[in-house]
Protein backbone atom coordinates (compact mmCIF):
# COMPACT_ATOMS: atom_id res chain seq x y z
CA UNK A 1 0.00 0.00 0.00
CA UNK A 2 1.32 3.50 -1.20
CA UNK A 3 1.28 6.39 1.57
CA UNK A 4 -0.28 9.46 0.20
CA UNK A 5 1.41 12.88 1.49
CA UNK A 6 1.78 16.19 0.35
CA UNK A 7 4.82 17.65 0.64
CA UNK A 8 6.41 21.27 0.36
CA UNK A 9 10.12 21.94 -0.45
CA UNK A 10 11.18 25.58 -0.14
CA UNK A 11 14.04 25.93 -2.32
CA UNK A 12 15.30 25.42 -5.77
CA UNK A 13 18.57 24.69 -5.71
CA UNK A 14 20.62 21.73 -6.10
CA UNK A 15 19.83 19.88 -2.68
CA UNK A 16 16.59 20.66 -3.61
CA UNK A 17 16.13 19.00 -6.93
CA UNK A 18 18.63 15.74 -5.24
CA UNK A 19 15.74 15.25 -2.31
CA UNK A 20 13.15 15.79 -5.52
CA UNK A 21 14.56 13.37 -7.55
CA UNK A 22 14.88 11.06 -4.91
CA UNK A 23 11.40 11.34 -3.72
CA UNK A 24 10.31 10.64 -7.23
CA UNK A 25 12.33 7.28 -7.37
CA UNK A 26 10.75 6.10 -4.40
CA UNK A 27 8.49 3.60 -5.49
CA UNK A 28 6.40 2.83 -2.47
CA UNK A 29 5.50 6.69 -1.85
CA UNK A 30 3.18 8.72 -3.57
CA UNK A 31 3.27 12.09 -3.17
CA UNK A 32 2.59 15.93 -4.22
CA UNK A 33 4.86 18.35 -4.45
CA UNK A 34 4.98 22.01 -4.29
CA UNK A 35 8.25 23.93 -4.78
CA UNK A 36 8.51 27.29 -3.84
CA UNK A 37 11.59 29.39 -4.92
CA UNK A 38 12.98 33.06 -4.48
CA UNK A 39 10.60 33.85 -7.45
CA UNK A 40 7.89 32.30 -9.90
CA UNK A 41 9.91 32.09 -12.67
CA UNK A 42 12.71 30.31 -10.66
CA UNK A 43 10.69 27.70 -9.68
CA UNK A 44 8.80 27.10 -12.64
CA UNK A 45 12.52 27.01 -14.30
CA UNK A 46 12.98 24.00 -11.85
CA UNK A 47 9.56 22.10 -12.59
CA UNK A 48 10.60 22.04 -16.09
CA UNK A 49 13.83 19.92 -15.26
CA UNK A 50 11.33 17.05 -14.36
CA UNK A 51 9.37 14.46 -16.23
CA UNK A 52 5.88 15.38 -16.80
CA UNK A 53 5.01 12.38 -14.68
CA UNK A 54 6.47 13.58 -11.25
CA UNK A 55 4.04 15.61 -9.54
CA UNK A 56 5.46 18.77 -8.79
CA UNK A 57 3.48 22.12 -8.43
CA UNK A 58 4.38 25.74 -8.11
CA UNK A 59 3.15 26.82 -4.61
CA UNK A 60 3.94 30.57 -4.67
CA UNK A 61 0.80 30.98 -3.32
CA UNK A 62 1.44 30.90 0.54
CA UNK A 63 -2.00 29.60 1.29
CA UNK A 64 -1.04 26.28 -0.75
CA UNK A 65 1.30 25.91 1.91
CA UNK A 66 -1.13 24.92 4.44
CA UNK A 67 -2.32 21.73 5.89
CA UNK A 68 0.64 20.13 4.31
CA UNK A 69 2.17 16.85 5.89
CA UNK A 70 5.55 18.45 5.24
CA UNK A 71 7.90 21.42 4.92
CA UNK A 72 11.15 20.67 3.57
CA UNK A 73 13.54 23.53 4.11
CA UNK A 74 16.47 23.14 1.09
CA UNK A 75 17.22 26.91 1.28
CA UNK A 76 20.99 28.35 2.12
CA UNK A 77 21.39 29.18 5.90
CA UNK A 78 21.28 32.77 5.64
CA UNK A 79 18.06 32.60 3.62
CA UNK A 80 15.93 31.30 6.31
CA UNK A 81 14.93 34.32 7.84
CA UNK A 82 13.32 35.86 4.59
CA UNK A 83 12.26 32.22 3.66
CA UNK A 84 10.82 31.35 6.26
CA UNK A 85 8.26 34.36 7.40
CA UNK A 86 5.86 33.89 4.50
CA UNK A 87 5.45 30.37 5.89
CA UNK A 88 4.21 31.68 9.14
CA UNK A 89 1.34 32.62 8.24
CA UNK A 90 0.34 29.65 6.81
CA UNK A 91 1.20 27.68 9.88
CA UNK A 92 -1.13 30.04 11.69
CA UNK A 93 -3.74 28.88 9.37
CA UNK A 94 -3.16 25.07 9.27
CA UNK A 95 -4.75 23.23 11.16
CA UNK A 96 -2.08 20.56 12.19
CA UNK A 97 1.55 21.63 11.83
CA UNK A 98 3.83 19.82 9.46
CA UNK A 99 6.87 17.81 10.19
CA UNK A 100 9.63 20.29 9.37
CA UNK A 101 12.64 19.02 7.55
CA UNK A 102 16.08 20.87 7.32
CA UNK A 103 18.49 20.46 4.66
CA UNK A 104 20.01 23.19 6.10
CA UNK A 105 23.58 22.95 7.59
CA UNK A 106 24.54 26.02 10.42
CA UNK A 107 21.17 26.24 11.63
CA UNK A 108 20.14 24.21 15.19
CA UNK A 109 17.07 22.52 15.53
CA UNK A 110 16.05 25.25 18.18
CA UNK A 111 16.79 28.04 16.11
CA UNK A 112 13.71 25.96 13.60
CA UNK A 113 11.82 26.12 16.69
CA UNK A 114 11.68 29.89 16.92
CA UNK A 115 10.42 30.34 13.60
CA UNK A 116 8.04 27.21 13.21
CA UNK A 117 7.07 26.74 17.00
CA UNK A 118 4.55 23.78 17.49
CA UNK A 119 6.10 21.87 14.68
CA UNK A 120 8.31 18.51 14.83
CA UNK A 121 12.11 18.96 13.19
CA UNK A 122 13.70 16.63 11.65
CA UNK A 123 17.23 17.90 10.55
CA UNK A 124 18.46 15.77 7.88
CA UNK A 125 22.65 16.38 6.36
CA UNK A 126 22.82 14.33 3.35
CA UNK A 127 24.67 15.04 0.24
CA UNK A 128 24.00 15.18 -2.85
CA UNK A 129 23.92 11.63 -3.52
CA UNK A 130 20.14 11.22 -2.10
CA UNK A 131 19.15 12.17 -6.16
CA UNK A 132 20.61 8.09 -6.75
CA UNK A 133 18.60 7.03 -3.54
CA UNK A 134 22.40 6.09 -2.43
CA UNK A 135 23.01 9.13 -0.01
CA UNK A 136 25.33 9.21 3.18
CA UNK A 137 23.22 11.40 5.68
CA UNK A 138 22.71 12.05 9.75
CA UNK A 139 18.84 12.47 10.98
CA UNK A 140 18.83 14.69 13.92
CA UNK A 141 15.71 15.54 16.03
CA UNK A 142 14.27 16.68 19.58
CA UNK A 143 13.80 13.90 22.11
CA UNK A 144 10.02 13.63 23.13
CA UNK A 145 11.09 15.55 26.15
CA UNK A 146 12.46 17.95 24.54
CA UNK A 147 15.38 18.58 26.42
CA UNK A 148 18.17 18.01 23.80
CA UNK A 149 19.58 17.33 20.18
CA UNK A 150 19.18 13.65 19.83
CA UNK A 151 20.96 11.53 17.28
CA UNK A 152 19.65 8.56 15.43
Amino acid sequence: MKTQLRIGVLGVGNMANAFVKALNNSVNLQHTIGMKGRTVASTYDFIKTFPDKAQIQNWYDDQLWQDLDYWVLAVKPNQIKAASSPLINALSQSSKPPVVVSLMAGVSISELEQYFPGCQIIKVMANLGIAKSKPMFAISAKDLSGSADTYK
